[in-house]
């Protein structure tokens, strides 16, 4: 049965308890709204997935997805001070935390296991892991576990016309097998994902959707940066920049080390993109990082006033494409929806080895000191 708490302004404590999901369980197991000074400590939650998933499409036309989806383990609406720590969820049908219009909130060493629902194709639909969204701020996902998520696994998200997700930290994370992205930074401003450890993205490939990413960027996220985290078996892209802009990429490492054909949905190790009408890629540093193994080149690049420096982009092009796009090292683009044409972009100082074609000279981008193999 769902638990609501809904006294306004009352602080609310829940812990050391056991929750089941049952047939009068509606939007959540444990569903607070409005609350301020709420604290959910060493809770066990069983979704009973097996007993109670049905197939759901992907929320849209503007829905919140805390407003769409039902049968989710913790939903947080409109709350402050909101703590969630040694909580464990299992096998819940589809978001197993959802934190909408809130601030300051903080989910810390969850262990999240089995969770998610598919669509009516037997995909996934992004549900299963940890959601922040419509203008959640100062917020910190930390030491968490999660394991065998058919969607996401933890991720900020809204809509074009939401308020933008604000001063966060996703850091010191585990996540071993998830169907699409492992993290992902969406319409957002100010949000730092570091040492996170990252494996097996877009797997299993039954319930893989789209162009799995490890550590990815939706809608219009400014002044971020990812750093310092380890990504090991990328069936998708190690980074995907769309809409990501005055930022940086710093230090991590992606390594795949399987032969072609475990990555079906294999890609570029860093695509930048520009899908967000308001988003103009711009004034990234992509530094000091490894690229190892990837299905395709190192990075597809657009826009202005980035720096590429000191990165090692190892075992590229696994799959010997001679494509003139995908068999590049460093592919340049004048855009991809619409014109953002490098310019003043420096490539300088990386080692660049595997079946991928060395970059040519590209007006509008300056090469200095770069070793290719």
């Amino acid at each position: 049965m769902g638990i609501l708490y809904s006294l306004a302004f009352v602080a609310i404590v829940i812990e050391n308890q056991s929750f089941t999901a049952d047939s009068k369980t509606g939007h959540a197991v444990i569903d607070i709204r409005g609350e301020k000074q709420v604290r959910i400590r060493s809770v066990v939650i069983d979704g009973k997935r097996a007993q109670f998933e049905k197939r759901w499409p992907v929320a849209e036309n503007g829905a919140p997805f805390i407003d769409y989806y039902p049968l989710n383990g913790i939903s947080i609406d409109r709350s402050e001070d909101v703590l969630i720590e040694n909580v464990t969820l299992r096998n819940v049908v589809n978001l197993a935390i959802v934190v909408a219009r809130s601030k300051k909130v903080v989910i810390r060493n969850v262990t999240i296991e089995d969770s998610g629902s598919l669509d009516a194709q037997g995909k996934n639909n992004t549900t299963g892991g940890i959601l922040l969204e419509e203008g959640t701020t100062n917020f910190e996902v930390r030491g968490c576990h999660l394991r065998r998520i058919r969607g996401n696994a933890i991720w900020t998200h809204s809509y074009t016309v939401s308020p933008r997700n604000r001063e966060g930290v996703i850091a010191d994370n585990e996540i071993d097998t998830a169907g699409r992205d492992a993290i992902q930074v969406g319409h957002a401003v100010n949000v730092l994902v570091e040492n996170n450890t990252i494996r097996n993205i877009g797997y299993p490939m039954d319930v893989a959707e789209g162009e799995p990413v490890g550590i990815d960027t939706a809608g219009n996220v400014e002044g971020s940066t990812y750093r310092h985290n380890r990504l090991f078996e990328i069936n998708g892209k190690c980074f995907d920049l769309d809409g990501f802009h005055d930022g940086a990429v710093s230090e991590n490492r992606c390594v795949n080390a399987k032969p072609v054909a475990a990555y079906p949905l294999g890609n570029f190790g860093i695509v930048f993109n520009d899908s967000h009408p308001e988003s103009v890629s711009r004034n990234i540093a992509i530094q000091g990082n490894v690229i190892d193994g990837t299905k395709y080149g190192a990075m597809f690049v657009i826009g202005s006033g980035h720096t590429i420096s000191n990165n090692s982009f190892l075992n590229l092009n696994l799959a010997q494409s001679k494509d003139g796009l995908l068999g590049a090292a460093i592919f340049f683009s004048p855009g991809v929806l619409r014109p953002n044409p490098p310019r003043g972009v420096v490539v300088k100082d990386n080692v660049i080895t595997g079946h991928a074609r060395c970059p040519a000279p590209f007006e509008g981008v300056k090469f200095e000191r770069n070793r290719c193999q």
